[in-house]
């Protein structure tokens, strides 16, 4: 075709002619009767089989809830190669447990009393700014206006 020529929608749709627009619709409804039927089989087969937990007691569910947590917390530790023990200490809000320090030889009296100035490091520029404790700016008085009371 020349750039000249224009082409018209009709010429455009002359090459969809042959196909229907049936085949599309069909393909989306088994596209959707797939994806609809997977997800809903597993709960169909819960239900049919009767494995629910509605009929359970709290304290039933609580321990089926708590033995899925444990395998779970097992599996992430075996990935990541710690304890479960740790893991789960971490996630309680428990610091690690730190590897226990060497000790250290205690200070003789004469180093105690020669240089108590030099044991303690010196702080830096920032540490000092933050120890400062400066008032913050004057905050305004706020007007009490007094409202239209609507119940009288």
């Amino acid at each position: 075709m020349n750039p000249s020529q224009e082409i018209t929608p009709d010429q455009m749709l002359e090459s969809f002619r042959g196909r229907s627009f049936k085949s599309i619709i069909l393909f989306t409804l088994i596209v959707h009767v797939v994806v609809i039927g997977g997800t809903s089989i597993p709960y169909l087969i819960k239900s049919a089989t009767g494995k629910s937990d509605s009929k359970l007691t709290e304290a039933e569910r609580t321990e089926i809830a708590a033995r899925e947590a444990t395998a779970a917390l097992r599996d992430i530790a075996d990935k990541h190669g710690i304890k479960p023990q740790d893991l789960s200490s971490r996630i309680a809000g428990g610091a690690p447990k730190a590897a226990p320090k060497a000790e250290t030889p205690a200070p003789t009296d004469d180093a105690a009393t020669s240089a108590p100035e030099e044991a303690a490091e010196p702080k830096s520029a920032i540490e000092e700014q933050l120890e400062v404790k400066e008032d913050g700016p004057a905050v305004p008085p706020i007007e009490e206006v007094e409202e239209e009371d609507l119940f009288e």
